[in-house]
């Protein structure tokens, strides 16, 4: 009798649950057969985002692992969606994530994204995000790079908390904010590279139980702006470096532009014209009419397109 009541009782709250006993909308399979869930988050923009299977985090541990890669694109009834988000706790406690591949068509990347992904080892913010929200990356104990494109402008409370095996950490200048504890405990971190000649506002205690003698570059006449801000003169040894710090990664000349994205040499306005790269020692590297050229090590190089030349620095 009691066995009944309470398989009635189960029958009536999957009952009134009904088409929320999910948090996905839909599931699909990326181009390597990886199963992914999706949320539609606007059906008349045709957008989805990048969720958890079931319908609470907490009972339901994602079963993402290995490498996953997120389409632009994802169709599901007949209809074709763009990926613009990566929701919060989508990967949440995927101890067995070991990379994961971003599309540029992302916007934002949601709480706790990426929390306690202890094989996380390498991760790329796409160009597109403009923020990282809290905990995206927290106690991610395998993360050993993190490349933070140069849209992102605020980095979210806790988002690389106790990423202990992070070593190299480089902020654009385009981050105007870093909120509470961003890099707290990042206790492996033996350089931080700030693109920005104005440090970025932040919280005191952004870099505790970070190294004080971890090397901080900044732009060249800069040194003194960041030794006099409250958060960044945790660090006892600040260098001013351009060349580390690729201050004139961007260069623009009338119609042509030219600029650094995701360690790619990116020209804009050339109108098909052909583009030449070449290394210091004079070697040429690319030669071509690609606009997204990648290289393969950090320097300076002399970019040609037509009759023009640009210096720039990665």
């Amino acid at each position: 009798m009691k066995q009944n009541i309470l398989k009635s009782l189960l029958l009536i709250v999957l009952l009134l649950t009904g088409s929320h006993a999910f948090a996905h909308d839909f599931v699909a399979q990326n181009s390597d057969g990886v199963t992914i869930y999706y949320n539609i988050t606007s059906a008349s923009d045709l957008t989805v985002e990048v969720t958890y299977m079931g319908y609470s985090y907490d009972y339901y541990r994602n079963e993402y692992f290995d490498n996953v890669i997120i389409p632009e694109n994802v169709t599901y009834n007949s209809k074709t969606y763009s990926v613009t988000s990566i929701g919060s706790f989508a990967f949440k406690d995927c101890s067995g994530l070991t990379s994961v591949t971003i599309p540029n068509s992302v916007t934002s990347i949601g709480m706790d994204a990426f929390a306690n992904c202890s094989s996380l080892t390498s991760a790329i913010v796409p160009r597109n995000v403009t923020k990282i929200n809290t905990g995206a990356f927290l106690k991610c104990s395998g993360l050993i790079s993190i490349t933070i494109s140069d849209n992102v402008t605020f980095i979210g409370e806790c988002a690389f908390y106790k990423c202990t095996s992070l070593t190299s950490l480089t902020i654009p200048k385009s981050v105007t904010e870093i909120d509470y504890e961003a890099f707290y405990g990042c206790s492996g971190l033996t350089e931080i590279i700030c693109k920005s000649a104005t440090p970025a506002t932040a919280d005191d205690n952004i870099f505790d139980e970070v190294p004080t003698t971890a090397t901080l570059y900044v732009p060249v006449g800069s040194k003194e702006a960041y030794s006099n801000a409250a958060s960044w003169s945790h660090f006892t040894n600040i260098v001013e470096d351009d060349l580390k710090t690729g201050v004139e990664s961007t260069l623009a000349d009338s119609d042509v532009n030219i600029s650094i994205e995701n360690g790619n040499i990116v020209v804009n306005g050339t109108d098909s014209a052909k583009v030449e790269v070449y290394s210091t020692n004079g070697q040429c590297v690319y030669n071509g009419t690609a606009t997204t050229i990648p290289v393969s090590s950090k320097g300076l190089y002399i970019v040609k397109v037509g009759n023009k030349s640009f210096k720039v620095i990665l």
